[in-house]
């Protein structure tokens, strides 16, 4: 009888470097700060390659040689090809894309800039399920286990649209980014419900003088979509924000604090179906030689999502006086290092700012914060595989003569899988049949801690033969036993 199973299976990294070009309007002093992220369009699956269409995305802080201060948004393209024997025409890939390095160089109002994108893809692997059937005179021990049957990374793309209030009255705002992460996710009749909190990043300008403001502002969010999914269990493995767009919310004669932002992303999900089948884990014959195949199964079976929350609280000192901190101009919650033990969760990472000051000019000053956090999570086990990602929903910075005082809430949402290998008996083939019906019976040493199978089959005899010839005696022996058995001479 043939099945299949499903394994989750990640592909060999895809490397890209960028090199582009940016016109600002003014001629530019200086890049006070580059927020570059990556993200995959679209792909062509054929048989053995993945052709890939990504993009990135440039939110870009500058100053012009006036002093002015102003936003510049850009998005790069590019092509790559990922190699493989496990992806079909029919595969449905999942993309964890990042920037890894970002340079700038200026010439007058022209912005140079080199990246170095990484992808990592990620596909459900098939793999074939043979399973023998018992045959007659053969004894079998079966055994259950899970499996998954059907798995595929499904992409879902939504818009979130809220009204925001800022702590400022409003000028202009120069920049916005988002984080997205979901808490809930759950699927019937048609419709895909995410709920999760989405946190915008803002930096605007108020007041007579113009005054930069840097907040960030989360709030919860949840949305239908209706779509068609095959299988009967959905997890949510990641969000990624593609685009932030922000209206300011005028209204005459008043202070304008209020801001429409829509914030467009996509979910990659994870919509699979496990079913627990039972197999044949062993087996041997009394009356014929047999010989057995065996099959080991890779199944990816997903174990739990889970959001920890943590505070990171730090003080900076400056070596050489900065001036007044006016905002942070970009914030961003890095994992290098995500691992997994039995219970605990161990997450190192940075959290990265620019922060924008004003001395005898205006200039940023950038600040690396590492941060350690340990979770207890029974979950987590050595065995599970992780797929991460950190969203910084509060942040606020205090300044006094010496440095800064930085506090932030940052929220690290995972997703849990298990992929195990499990032996099965594929098939079963029939030997020569034992021709010598003379039978003896005599007294055996057993072993503590042997069951009643391992007892049968290593002495070639049914298990309710055992039983019967030994009715005092319960399996798994609790001590070493001397048992009566039967035997072909």
């Amino acid at each position: 009888m043939e099945q299949q199973t499903f394994f989750r299976k990640q592909l060999s990294p895809l490397n890209t470097e960028l090199s582009v070009k940016l016109v600002a309007k003014q001629p530019v002093s200086k890049v006070l700060c580059i927020d570059a992220s990556a993200y995959v369009v679209s792909y062509e699956c054929v048989s053995g390659e993945a052709l890939v269409n990504g993009r990135c995305n440039y939110r870009l802080v500058v100053m012009d040689t006036d002093g002015n201060i102003s936003g510049l948004n850009y998005n790069a393209d590019f092509a790559e090809r990922v190699l493989d024997e496990s992806i079909s025409k029919e595969a449905k890939l999942s993309f964890c894309c990042s920037c890894t390095e970002c340079k700038s160089k200026i010439e007058g109002n022209i912005i140079d800039i080199d990246t170095s994108v990484q992808c990592l893809p990620c596909i459900f692997a098939r793999q074939p399920l043979q399973l023998a059937q018992e045959q007659e005179g053969v004894i079998v021990q079966k055994s259950t286990v899970g499996v998954c049957t059907y798995a595929q990374n499904v992409d879902v793309p939504i818009s979130i649209v809220e009204q925001i209030i800022t702590k400022h009255p409003i000028n202009a705002v120069i920049s916005a980014k988002s984080c997205v992460f979901s808490k809930d996710c759950q699927y019937a009749n048609g419709v895909l419900a995410i709920e999760g909190e989405c946190s915008v990043e803002l930096l605007y300008t108020g007041g007579e003088d113009n005054t930069v403001y840097g907040e960030v502002i989360a709030y919860p969010f949840k949305e239908e979509i209706e779509i068609a999914l095959v299988g009967d269990k959905t997890m949510v493995c990641c969000g990624k924000v593609k685009n932030t767009k922000v209206r300011l919310d005028v209204v005459e004669q008043q202070d304008n604090t209020t801001l429409s932002v829509e914030t467009v992303a996509e979910f990659s999900l994870s919509n699979y179906s496990v079913e627990n089948i039972e197999v044949i884990a062993d087996a041997y014959s009394v009356t014929n030689q047999i010989a057995l195949t065996k099959q080991a199964v890779l199944t990816t079976l997903p174990v739990c999502n889970r959001e920890y929350e943590y505070t990171i609280s730090h003080y900076h000192e400056f070596d050489t006086d900065v001036g007044d901190v006016v905002a942070c101009l970009c914030a961003q919650a890095t994992n290098t290092r995500v691992m997994q033990q039995n219970g605990q969760l161990a997450v190192d990472g940075i959290l990265n700012l620019e922060l924008l000051c004003r001395g005898e000019k205006l200039d940023s000053v950038h600040i690396e914060v590492p941060y350690t956090q340990l979770f207890q999570d029974d979950c987590i086990t050595e065995q599970v595989q992780l797929n991460s990602n950190s969203c910084i929903t509060a942040l606020n910075i205090r300044q006094d003569r010496r440095g800064v005082d930085i506090n932030g809430q940052v929220v690290i949402t995972t997703c849990v899988f298990a992929t195990v290998e499990q032996s099965v008996t594929a098939s079963i083939e029939m030997g020569d049949s034992v021709k010598n019906n003379q039978w003896t019976f005599e007294v055996v040493n057993a072993t503590i801690g042997d069951d009643l199978w391992t007892v049968a089959k290593n002495l070639n005899m049914r298990e309710q033969d055992i039983a019967t010839l030994n009715p005092g005696l319960s399996f798994p022996l609790d001590r070493d036993e001397q048992i009566v058995v039967y035997h072909r001479l």
